[in-house]
């Protein structure tokens, strides 16, 4: 009977550690998720902070970019101003860090959309969806090293 007593301790003994190391681990991995969450909303402060600070000098041709319509006046050559607009509002978004460059464009889109919303320009909510589509499509028109932004922008 003695003999089956060591082996029982022993079993037991080697469970009790496993359990202690597995615990150990599950928090360490908790802890190190919840250091890099609070990095993350440190850096988004961050970005959100400098946009707003240096944004609207910063971003002036994106915002035209934006704001503009598919649709010029007759006298004009959409499609070569919205080229050039484009490519300057390209040059400003590298201007910035960028894990900042998303937070950039979705500062400029909302203010795009309360520009054509502000000056009535054809009052609609086709506009602020063209705004959108051509804010989602930045990252990639201006091979920006991140492929794509999340952001919603509300049509009003």
């Amino acid at each position: 009977m003695a003999h089956y007593k060591l082996p029982i301790a022993a079993l037991i003994a080697l469970s009790i550690l496993a359990i202690a190391t597995a615990t150990s681990y599950t928090t360490t991995i908790i802890t190190t998720f919840n250091e890099a969450h609070e990095i993350e909303h440190q850096q988004q402060q961050r970005c959100r902070q400098q946009v707003q600070s240096q944004g609207r000098a910063r971003l002036q041709s994106c915002e035209r970019y934006l704001s503009r319509s598919r649709f010029g006046r007759e006298d004009e050559n959409p499609f070569e101003e919205q080229e050039q607009g484009l490519r300057q509002c390209c040059e400003e978004l590298r201007n910035f860090e960028e894990q900042c460059q998303c937070e950039a464009i979705k500062q400029v889109a909302q203010r795009a959309q309360q520009q054509i919303r502000g000056q009535g320009i054809f009052g609609g909510r086709g506009e602020s969806e063209e705004v959108y589509e051509k804010a989602r499509e930045l990252p990639r028109r201006c091979n920006l090293r991140m492929e794509q932004c999340t952001f919603r922008i509300l049509f009003v």
